[in-house]
C-alpha cells in the first residue's frame, strides 16, 4: 500500500511539474531537399564543427521537439540569446566532406535570429 501511495504521489508531482512537448518548426518551401543546422556560436559566423544537420524534404516542415518550453530554454541552448541557422543544398552535403563544406562556406543561406524574432515568428522558420 505504501508503495502504491508513493508511486501515485510521484506520478502527480511529475505530471504537474513537467511541460508537455514543445515544438520549433523549420519549413522548406522549395522544390528540393535541403539540410539545416543550428549554431549557438554568435557572433562567430563560421559553420560549426559538429555535423548535426537535419534534412527537410521539399514542401515540408520539420519539427524540432524539446521536452520543455523552447521559450524557457532558448537562452540555455543559445547563451547569447541569438542563434544562427545555416541552410545547405542536399547535393553539397551528400557529395562533400564536412570539412570541405565548412572551409569553402558552402551554404545556401545563413540567418540570425534573436529570441524575440523567433517568438514573433511563432517558433517557425521558413526557407527561403
Amino acid at each position: 500500500m505504501k508503495k502504491m501511495l508513493f508511486l501515485f504521489i510521484l506520478f502527480i508531482l511529475i505530471t504537474n511539474s513537467c511541460d508537455k512537448a514543445d515544438y520549433f518548426y523549420v519549413e522548406n518551401r522549395t522544390d528540393a531537399l535541403i539540410y539545416y543546422l543550428f549554431s549557438s556560436e554568435y557572433p562567430d559566423t563560421i559553420i560549426p564543427t559538429n555535423r548535426d544537420i537535419m534534412p527537410i524534404k521539399a514542401h515540408s516542415v520539420h519539427d524540432n521537439v524539446i521536452l520543455t518550453s523552447w521559450e524557457r530554454n532558448f537562452s540555455k541552448c543559445f547563451p547569447k540569446d541569438t542563434m544562427f541557422i545555416f541552410f545547405f543544398d542536399a547535393n553539397t552535403i551528400e557529395k562533400n566532406d564536412w570539412d570541405v563544406v565548412r572551409r569553402d562556406y558552402m551554404i545556401l543561406e545563413r540567418r540570425m535570429y534573436s529570441k524575440q524574432d523567433i517568438i514573433k515568428s511563432n517558433w517557425r522558420i521558413v526557407y527561403p
